[in-house]
């Protein structure tokens, strides 16, 4: 386990030269929690200071399918396209979908 800074932020977990790859966890503000590939968060999870939590697969960094809890108590799921949802539902905080 290594912990080293990268990118702006602290990483700490599995890393090869240098590299985020494998599991880990990085701070920045946000806190992403998962399985990194070269650098990148490929599955698992980005806390945002907001208390907004998205779940799921990322590509290049880029949220592309999984759940996305707002802390007003809406979630959305399914796939995404820059940051909004184009296949899946939107459940309310209400419980309305």
């Amino acid at each position: 386990m290594e912990k080293f800074e990268y990118e702006g932020g602290i990483y700490e977990g599995e890393a090869v030269n240098g590299v985020p790859h494998g599991q880990g966890t990085f701070t920045n503000g946000n806190v992403q929690e998962g399985k990194f590939e070269d650098g990148y968060l490929v599955e698992g999870k980005t806390t945002f200071p907001n208390g907004n939590v998205q779940e799921g697969k990322f590509k290049y960094g880029f949220f592309v399918e999984g759940k996305i809890t707002f802390a007003n108590g809406e979630v959305w799921e399914g796939k995404f396209e820059d940051g909004k949802l184009v296949e899946g539902k939107k459940t309310f905080a209400d419980g309305t979908v």
